[in-house]
């Protein structure tokens, strides 16, 4: 610029000595209010607008000093002003303005007459045959004032140097940086068009998304959407038509449009968006104010916007076809996520698997079981904590629906949780996985509860009769189908299946057809750990819970679900259930209940001895009369002391002698008079243990418990 004032006032002019050069330089000057609210002092300044004030009037508003603010009614004499809210937003102008080619004509406008507002802003006053209304050309909406760059124009008036004093808020004046009222500079309205341009490339607010979208579907697929994602990037969809990249600011890149030679006409990836954003009103085939994604910008390109024929074009080269993600080595080499549970030691969130077993070891007792916990947020069978409550759907293909009904009842009464409360749902309709009913229903009940657990029984109901269940091939993609559907929209989905009939195998290799343990992320597996008693509804199970999160653990579950009734064919009464977990494998745990089993044995044996002598045995008696291995029945002698079912006192009594009959007091046992009764316990002796023996006739009432 060619000079810079500071002060009062422009150099050698007092405010009204301006007034009247800018009268006679041919605009329309009014005078501002001193209070600090920047508006015109003229109560009808609106005829300004089409005729200026007289010299005479000019004179009365200015002549005795006491008015210090100045103002210009814009679009009058064809005058605009460009203004930059702040010193920031004009350096970066004018450094892009280098960039672009525009530096020249800049220079020219500022030093025709620029000053500097009191907040430390830039105006730039011009003249140009066509000006427009007021407008905001470029904001940030993350700074307090919003507004970046914006024009004064027709209808507006803009604040002027030398005003002062009281007329701005912080009391500091609008000083002249360059030029004067004869020097304003008239610029073409192309000249315009290339600043205005240049302004609106700094404009931080949301780019608006393409009008056009990549919604055409071709082959099932929409290319125009993995174009967007994995075509050419803007420099190879531009550049070959003309377009010219100037320069990078902030990750936005600035282009000029083919056939000109200034100015800046458009920018790509604005605020990150990765969209073309088009300022320029001359950028055939794409419209000013508008924005493009590589798709649309390549059907305009390529297809005079048949966006239907583009979209046919890219799935012929590729683009119908979904890319597999592939992982680098720097998200390799990133920290491994802790394990989150759904259900805390039993079943990963978001893990997919099954829970299979033996016949009779109420897998879908289990499911129910797991389904209710996890809805109500309460530790599933009384030991494995729930880490996320939620809606639960279960999808039951067999038992019907009176048995479901009466089943989910009695479980939530177990809990003690309200079962009409719970967020639990559950389709009893049968079809093939790969239907469109069954694929439908599953995907609308998944979209709608978002549930946390998906659940499916059994799997054979729903196996699709042109998959062949031996045939790895064919169960894997089927398998995988069910993952994308469930578990890849954040539900966990446990799928309830067999083991195979002739019961061999370890693991998963003993679940029934094919594929099973090649798909699981997680799995539990249940096999009986003694023969069960259906008719009396006690069942002794063993479950192998597996991941390949997290490793595993075994666990020895006794799950009562009332005696049977052949009425209803139901088990009926309340359920009950104790989990222990086992030091080690199945096979471990099954050694262990063999051991648990021989005491009980054993703890028959003991009650017997005493209930047919009470009173009479000494412990070394006892052990002699019980047999087998001796430290094993003192053991189990021990664990039936501490469980107060036997107890030990001094008692006389009289024992023969060859100088006769002798009365000598020693430890002998009976019955405990008010004995512990423990369920579930395994040091101690079982309730079917102490009940076993009860029935038998006693000798005499002494220690026995009526």
């Amino acid at each position: 610029m060619s000079r810079v004032l500071e002060g009062e006032t422009d150099g050698e002019r007092s405010v009204s000595e301006a007034a009247h050069a800018f009268l006679a330089a041919g605009f329309s000057v009014l005078p501002v209010k001193q209070d600090g609210t920047k508006a015109p002092a003229v109560q009808k300044w609106k005829k300004l607008q089409t005729a200026s004030a007289k010299a005479e009037q000019i004179e009365g508003w200015f002549s005795d000093g006491r008015r210090t603010g100045l103002g210009l009614v814009t679009g009058y004499g064809s005058l605009e002003c460009l203004e930059f809210e702040s010193a920031d937003a004009w350096e970066a102008y004018r450094k892009a303005a280098t960039a672009v080619g525009l530096a020249p004509l800049l220079e020219r406008v500022a030093d025709g007459y620029s000053e500097r507002s009191p907040g430390g802003g830039v105006h730039l006053l011009y003249r140009c045959k066509t000006v427009a209304g007021n407008t905001l050309l470029a904001a940030h909406p993350a700074l307090p004032k919003q507004t970046l760059i914006e024009t004064r124009g027709d209808g507006g008036f803009v604040i002027v140097a030398p005003s002062h004093g009281t007329v701005h808020e912080t009391g500091r004046p609008y000083e002249l940086l360059a030029g004067g009222p004869e020097t304003v500079e008239t610029i073409t309205c192309k000249q315009r068009r290339n600043l205005f341009d240049l302004a609106r490339s700094f404009d931080r607010r949301p780019v608006r998304p393409p009008q056009e979208a990549a919604t055409h579907v071709v082959n099932g697929a929409r290319p125009g959407d993995n174009y967007n994602r994995r075509g050419p990037a803007w420099p190879e969809l531009l550049e070959p038509v003309g377009w010219v990249a100037l320069y990078e600011r902030d990750g936005t890149t600035y282009w000029r449009r083919p056939g000109k030679t200034h100015g800046v006409s458009a920018t790509t990836n604005h605020a990150g968006s990765d969209l073309l954003w088009v300022f320029s009103t001359s950028a055939d085939p794409f419209e000013a104010e508008r924005s493009y994604d590589r798709f649309g910008a390549y059907a305009l390109l390529e297809h005079e916007g048949d966006f239907a024929e583009a979209a046919k074009a890219l799935a012929d080269d590729g683009y119908d076809v979904e890319l597999w993600p592939r992982r680098t080595g720097a998200d390799l080499a990133l920290p491994v996520p802790s394990v989150k549970f759904l259900v805390r030691g039993f079943w990963v969130e978001g893990s997919y698997g099954t829970l299979a077993g033996e016949e009779k070891t109420l897998k879908s007792y289990f499911l129910c079981a797991l389904a209710v916990a996890v809805a109500a947020g309460v530790p599933f069978l009384g030991h494995f904590p729930v880490d996320r409550q939620g809606p639960v759907l279960l999808i039951v293909g067999e038992g019907g629906r009176i048995p479901l009904q009466r089943r989910m009842q009695r479980i939530a009464q177990a809990y003690g949780v309200d079962l009409a409360a719970l967020p639990i749902e559950v389709i009893e309709h049968v079809a093939p996985l790969d239907s469109r009913p069954f694929t439908l229903n599953v995907e609308a009940a998944i979209e709608e509860m978002r549930p946390v657990l998906v659940g499916l029984d059994p799997l054979y109901a729903y196996h699709p009769t042109g998959v062949d269940p031996r045939n790895l091939y064919e169960r894997g993609p089927m398998l995988a189908a069910l993952t994308d559907m469930v578990a890849a929209r954040g539900a966990a989905f446990i799928l309830n299946d067999h083991f195979n009939k002739t019961g061999t195998g370890t693991g998963l290799a003993r679940i029934a057809q094919a594929g099973m343990k090649e798909w699981v992320d997680s799995w539990v597996l249940l096999s009986h750990a003694d023969e069960p008693d259906v008719a009396g509804g006690k069942f002794r199970l063993f479950a192998e819970i597996g991941s390949r999160h997290w490793g595993g653990s075994t666990y020895s579950i006794t799950f009562e679900v009332g005696e049977f009734d052949s009425e209803t064919g139901e088990h009926t009464g309340p359920i009950s259930w104790s989990v222990a977990q086992c030091d080690g494998s199945t096979a471990s745990a099954r050694r262990d209940m063999r051991v648990e089993q021989s005491k009980d044995r054993d703890a028959i044996a003991v009650l017997r001895a005493i209930d047919d002598e009470p009173w009479e045995l000494t412990h070394s008696q006892l052990v002699k009369v019980v047999g087998g291995r001796a430290e094993r029945v003192r053991e189990v002698i021990a664990s039936l002391e501490t469980e107060r079912v036997v107890v030990c006192e001094r008692r006389p009594r009289t024992e023969p002698r060859k100088t006769g009959p002798v009365e000598i007091t020693r430890p002998v046992y009976g019955r405990h008079p008010d004995p512990v009764i423990r369920r579930g316990t395994r040091d101690g002796v079982r309730d079917e243990v102490k009940t076993a023996v009860e029935p038998r006739p006693r000798r005499t009432g002494r220690g026995r418990r009526g």
